[in-house]
């Protein structure tokens, strides 16, 4: 419009809740009755988390909850105690996080709820009902260019927020509206006479916001609340006023300052004044620095907050320093006294970069920084920091690079703050990582290791439900008639899981350090062997790759013998949180062949875990090999025997204890008639024992699968398999791991599968699943899953 000088834009966007077809939610009666009459109050909307637990089949009512009545302040009180198996205990009750300090209960452990006092925990016994919603957007623009290098841009916007759709209460107040006007003049030249001052533009915004518009996204940077100091601002109308110069007067040369004024009901407002100046040529020197600066008075409380930071440096050929400084003041005054959300910190941070060449360079730093909190309504100096920083790279050779990365903090507090319970920390951090190829890749490896001290807590096992057929875990129901869903009584499942474990820290933190390291080391003889006797081509036929892992999460206090890699202080059941160690050698005989191939493995891992509920321990091993080789053109196999043994050492509750050693072996032929055909034929045959049980349980196994797949050439592929495993066991009413049966029962098991997946045109890909199963004498399962994509 108008060369493009004059562009009016017009939208509408409208995002909602359907509240009569709720996912994975349903309304009772008196859910629906709550939502009317809750309005737009989310407070509103609930209802208790105490339920009395439904009768078992003898008629017992068996909860994990007490009922305790009370008085607190003269006034009547009740409150639940966690105590599973009490015969008082007839209650369940589902908690609710609400924020610190707005709730009763702590949480001690999943489940577990402890009431702490009103007013001192985070959770109350109440469910919060989820609130249908819907927002209606619209939106006019206009943007002009009245000159050269000049831009003004007219925003209006309404909004209509329903923040309940199953009430009218409160829908007076849904609408809301939002403008906006910008002017940005580009950095135009200035000259008087033939005297030249360089460059200025200035940017110029005017906003309202009403408190009850709502937009679909983010219409403020992330940082916009800290700049204007927002936080605990009362929610009203916000007007925003800004303006900017932006001044060039030399090349690299740029002087920004920024006035903004922002206001938010009659008790709120805030003034920020920000410069920033910035000197640099790239790859020589740099220098930049900023100030800002808000004053902001909500209420009877003010607040001046001063945060500067600036950084600098040279560069003389080969070597580089520079300097980083850090400064922020932050001072909240009621009645001029001093609020405990004030703050004070200076860092400097000295660092040199020495690159003597290009491939080779070291870079060092320092760093000191105090932090000031209030003490007695006095700023008061809370704690010293030290860190040191060293850093090194090399990569100038093919065959070998490396990199270093070590920093040392050491944090020390201040008597009166150390009379709080603050306490002196030292920080380590580590990070290596090399990579070497030598002798035309003879030797090829890799090196990492990481570690660092950190905050860490025990480990607790949450089990979260998901669709059916898309988790790793089925629930058996309350065995022991407790009320709780305990470990021991969720069972793996192949196919038709509806539950996952999560790990969730616990709320107690201790210092540990953290420390992961692994190597990776190939031998490859066919690369330095020359010569082609006998003994030559068979040594060229070898080749050989080891691979080394450690991780460890460790709370002792000598943390030394984890950094220098003791290895006997590791896996240690009174420190170690969590740790594994993995070690797998792989012998290969010509690997790269097609004809003929045979690899030897070993494999072994050890772990440890502590969790809210006990130690858990493993150890696994595993030995095998494996034979590839072609009988004629159209057919080959591959054959693998293995030799394994599963410990796992767990607490009684988790059900998971096992002893299990196994012996497999499984052998494969592939019939190829023509390339884009081949027919399948597995047999597999296996025993394996537990003997953790009083009566050591065995199971055979033997397995007979076929498969046929076509594939049709950049169009799609289908995949056709029947499959039928036997399990046998000399105890069935034994409770056999799912690391022996792999979901499978004891008895015949029957499995069909199809796989279909076609390219209807470039951008329009369709599949279908199929797979049908029979296990023992239970009835045949049927799943089917089609698809289709398009991708524009």
């Amino acid at each position: 419009m108008l060369n493009d000088k004059l562009k009016v834009g017009l939208s509408y966007y409208r995002e909602g809740d359907d509240q009569n077809n709720p996912i994975e939610a349903s309304f009772s009666e008196d859910d629906l009755n709550i939502l009317r009459n809750a309005g737009d109050n989310r407070n509103a909307a609930i209802r208790s988390g105490v339920s009395i637990a439904q009768p078992d089949s003898f008629g017992r009512i068996i909860g994990i909850y007490s009922k305790v009545d009370t008085t607190i302040n003269t006034q009547p009180f009740t409150y639940y105690v966690y105590s599973p198996g009490s015969s008082s205990s007839i209650y369940n009750v589902s908690f609710t996080y609400v924020g610190q300090g707005s709730g009763d209960y702590s949480k001690e452990s999943l489940g577990n709820y402890k009431f702490i006092g009103v007013g001192q925990g985070s959770y109350l016994p109440v469910i919060y009902l989820p609130l249908p919603e819907l927002k209606q957007v619209g939106d006019l623009s206009l943007s002009a260019v009245p000159l050269k290098g000049t831009n003004l841009n007219i925003e209006v916007s309404g909004s209509n927020w329903d923040k309940n759709r199953f009430s009218s209460i409160d829908d007076g107040n849904n609408f809301g509206y939002a403008r906006k006007v910008q002017l940005d003049v580009e950095p135009q030249p200035i000259k008087i006479g033939n005297l030249n001052f360089g460059k200025a533009g200035i940017n110029l915004k005017e906003r309202f916001i009403q408190s009850r518009y709502t937009s679909l996204d983010r219409i403020n940077d992330v940082e916009f609340n800290r700049y204007y100091n927002l936080t605990g601002a009362p929610q009203s109308d916000q007007i925003l006023r800004e303006a900017a110069l932006n001044y060039l007067p030399a090349n690299n040369f740029t002087v920004y300052s920024k006035y903004g004024y922002l206001k938010q009901s009659d008790s709120f407002s805030s003034n920020r004044f920000y410069n920033e100046i910035k000197f640099n040529e790239p790859n020589k020197h740099q220098l930049e620095y900023t100030i800002d600066y808000v004053h902001t008075v909500n209420s009877s409380v003010k607040t001046s907050w001063n945060k500067q930071n600036g950084k600098a440096f040279y560069d003389f050929e080969f070597i580089r320093p520079g300097i980083d400084f850090l400064y922020e003041n932050k001072e909240e005054n009621l009645n001029d006294s001093l609020l405990a959300t004030s703050l004070k910190y200076v860092e400097t941070i000295p660092n040199i970069q020495f690159t003597p060449f290009r491939s080779f360079s070291i870079n060092a730093g320092y760093s000191y920084r105090e932090e000031l909190f209030p003490l007695q309504r006095k700023m008061e100096l809370q704690s010293k920091s030290y860190t040191q920083k060293i850093s090194a790279e090399y990569h100038g050779l093919k065959e070998f690079s490396t990199s270093l990365n070590v920093t040392f903090r050491n944090k020390k507090f201040t008597e009166p703050f150390k009379r709080l319970g603050y306490g002196d920390n030292e920080t380590v951090l580590f990070l290596s990582q090399s990579r070497t190829s030598l002798w035309n890749g003879f030797i090829q490896g890799n090196l990492y290791y990481q570690a660092a001290t950190e905050q860490s807590a025990h480990l607790e096992k949450v089990f979260v439900k998901v669709p059916k057929g898309t988790g790793s875990y089925i629930y058996l129901g309350d065995l022991n008639n407790n009320g709780i869903a305990e470990e021991n009584e969720f069972q793996l499942s192949s196919y038709d899981g509806d539950y996952i474990v999560v790990t969730v820290p616990t709320d107690k933190l201790f210092p540990v350090i953290d420390l992961k390291t692994n190597t990776r080391w190939k031998l490859n003889f066919d690369r330095i062997i020359i010569g082609n006797n006998l003994l030559l081509k068979a040594i060229k036929a070898i080749s050989t790759e080891t691979f080394w892992r450690v991780e460890e999460n460790n709370k002792t206090p000598d943390t030394k013998q984890i950094y220098l890699l003791n290895f006997s202080k590791f896996l240690n059941d009174s420190t170690t949180i969590s740790g594994s160690q993995l070690f797998q050698h792989d012998i290969n005989f010509f690997q790269n062949s097609n004809e003929f191939s045979v690899r030897l493995r070993y494999t072994q891992r050890k772990s440890l875990n502590q969790y809210s509920t006990g130690i858990e321990k493993g150890y696994f091993k595993e030995r095998g090999i494996r034979v590839r080789f072609k009988l004629v053109k159209e057919i080959s196999n591959q054959t693998d025997y293995t030799n394994q043994i599963d410990n796992l050492i767990s607490p009684p509750s988790s059900g998971r204890a096992r002893d299990v050693t196994s012996n497999n072996l499984v052998t494969d032929f592939s019939y190829r008639p023509v390339q884009n055909i081949e027919v399948g034929f597995k047999v597999q045959t296996g025993s394996s024992t537990d003997t953790y049980p009083s009566t050591p349980t065995q199971v055979d196994m033997n397995s007979l699968s076929l498969r046929v797949n076509f594939s049709f050439e950049n169009f799609g592929r289908l995949r056709v398999e029947a499959e039928r495993t036997e399990l046998t066991a000399n105890n069935a009413e034994a409770n056999i791991p799912f690391e022996i049966t792999r979901g499978n029962v004891i008895g015949k098991n029957y499995f069909w599968r199809v796989f279909f997946d076609y390219k209807l045109a470039s951008y329009i890909q369709t599949s279908l699943n199929y797979d049908a199963r029979l296990l023992g004498n239970s009835r045949v399962i049927h799943t089917m899953r089609a698809e289709a994509r398009a991708y524009f």
